[in-house]
């Protein structure tokens, strides 16, 4: 996961059924979005050496 994945990012975090299971992480614009990725998956890349993934179909390069 990479800065580059904020559009993906948002609209996950902005999911009814994430928001319902998961809550709401105050991820609202491609700014919030880009922070939360620096600031949580990839800072904890850093830290502990493992984190979030993000899947892609093969195909299209579409995350999942």
């Amino acid at each position: 996961m990479t800065a580059d994945d904020a559009p993906f990012i948002l609209e996950l975090l902005n999911e009814p059924a994430w928001l319902r299971f998961i809550g709401d992480r105050n991820v609202h614009t491609l700014d919030d979005a880009r922070a939360y990725i620096l600031t949580g998956p990839m800072e904890t890349y850093t830290r502990l050496g493992l984190g979030f993934s993000i899947v892609e179909s093969k195909d299209a390069n579409v995350p999942m």
